[in-house]
């Protein structure tokens, strides 16, 4: 069961208190660009691990006193940056989604457009390939790198071009071209009166 979580201080010092008596499973979370990881040295970018790490090293807490030296190193991972714009005129689109999956299908968290349509996924990424999509861009289809339709993000991830990362540098052009959509309209009434439902 998840149990909670608390933040570094400027140090990086960091501490958990009201624990009962028991082993746990610790984790780091960062959008800095290095390699989050599960205690004791096992890389975990973003959700990668599951809701529930226990692929790490189980800490065990005692009912009373300090368990200290638990201590994470990170490493600078990789990042991934691009632009998305409209395939007619070439205007970025602001606030559309990026996606970032693992290869085996992992979702590793979102980046999100500025108003320029440039966009950079800061979670530290370990060498190696990745899916990258974008969706939820107002009034335009969605696409899974490179150029592929991807309503959504209901598609299959596998018809992607792997994008490679390597650890500590930043991997640029990751860009999207997107056709605007169709759009569906109508209205919905009361069978009883034709009255519209709000």
């Amino acid at each position: 069961s998840y149990i909670g979580s608390t933040s570094t201080s400027g140090d990086g010092t960091y501490s958990y208190t009201g624990l009962a008596a028991g082993s746990y499973y610790l984790r780091t979370y960062n959008n800095q660009g290095y390699i989050d990881e599960v205690y004791d040295n096992v890389a975990c970018p973003s959700s990668s691990c599951g809701s529930l790490p226990t692929v790490g090293t189980a800490v065990t807490v005692g009912a009373a006193g300090l368990t200290a030296g638990i201590d994470f190193d990170l490493a600078p991972g990789g990042v991934i940056s691009g632009r998305v714009t409209a395939s007619a005129g070439g205007l970025g689109i602001a606030n559309a989604r990026v996606r970032v999956y693992t290869v085996a299908g992992s979702s590793l968290g979102n980046a999100y457009t500025d108003s320029n349509g440039d966009y950079t996924f800061s979670i530290g990424l370990p060498s190696g390939d990745y899916v990258v999509l974008v969706y939820q861009a107002s009034g335009f289809i969605g696409e899974i790198y490179n150029d592929k339709v991807c309503i959504n993000a209901r598609c299959d991830r596998s018809t992607g071009t792997p994008v490679s990362v390597t650890a500590g540098t930043q991997t640029t052009g990751i860009d999207f071209s997107l056709d605007a959509g169709g759009l569906v309209s109508g209205r919905v009434t009361k069978a009883s009166d034709g009255t519209g439902v709000d």
